[in-house]
């Protein structure tokens, strides 16, 4: 999870109009405003679940229907949080798997002020990932290294959007795979480059920057940089 772009200058003429007509959500949700609203929050959220980051938009952009669903991060059915209806930062396109991700937060008692709102924070400062292949080959968010108050809130998270269950600890792993290959390939590199043979530092850079731009582009980034930091610590920010 990671922080969400900041919202636009001034919210769509229809998510205000909603808001100021107060037209019931299913009303809006299911209509033209909707849509547009589902696709705006894709591009934003480069076409990625905002909690989970698994694929949503298809490979030109575009939102297939029925894929995702606008998340209230503060349920709009408790009556002290109407007002948040149609706040684009109360809003998360999220997937629509039942076992995590926004779905799975209405369903928890875990209330929504204890966990990282992805549109007003940073999660990856709060939550790194672990490879556990030894366990279950899979990818695991953990607080590791966090104290008090900000350890408690990456905890809820994680537990209360449901982050490290098995198909998502999984799905990150076999993303993983797919660039494990190249990391280990450029440390051994590395390794053989002297601190001053700056056209081997800058090569070795070069290449890192590559792995770590396809990585941001494609599914689970903040996990595929959490590993690829534990492979380049002194490298990876």
């Amino acid at each position: 999870m990671r922080k969400l772009p900041v919202k636009p200058v001034a919210p769509p003429a229809y998510l205000r109009q909603a808001r100021e007509g107060n037209v019931p959500w299913d009303e809006f949700s299911t209509g033209a405003g909707g849509y547009a609203l589902r696709q705006m929050k894709s591009d934003s959220q480069a076409g990625l679940c905002g909690y989970c980051e698994c694929r949503l938009a298809d490979g030109s952009g575009t939102l297939p229907g029925g894929v995702a669903h606008l998340d209230h991060f503060y349920q709009k059915g408790r009556s002290r949080n109407a007002r948040m209806m149609y706040d684009w930062d109360n809003l998360v396109l999220s997937c629509k798997h039942k076992d995590s991700c926004g779905k799975y937060k209405d369903c928890q008692s875990i209330e929504s002020v204890d966990i990282i709102n992805p549109n007003v924070e940073d999660a990856r400062s709060m939550m790194t990932f672990v490879a556990t292949p030894c366990r279950n080959h899979g990818v695991s968010i953990t607080a590791r290294g966090l104290d008090g108050p900000n350890r408690q809130r990456a905890e809820n998270t994680i537990k209360a959007l449901n982050l490290n269950c098995n198909r998502l600890s999984v799905m990150r792993y076999n993303r993983w795979l797919t660039f494990k290959q190249s990391a280990e390939a450029l440390l051994d590199y590395v390794k053989t480059v002297p601190d001053n043979d700056e056209l081997g530092q800058a090569l070795f850079r070069h290449e890192l920057h590559v792995l770590l731009t396809e990585m941001e582009q494609g599914e689970y980034p903040s996990a595929m940089r959490a590993l690829a930091k534990e492979f380049f610590p002194s490298y990876v920010d």
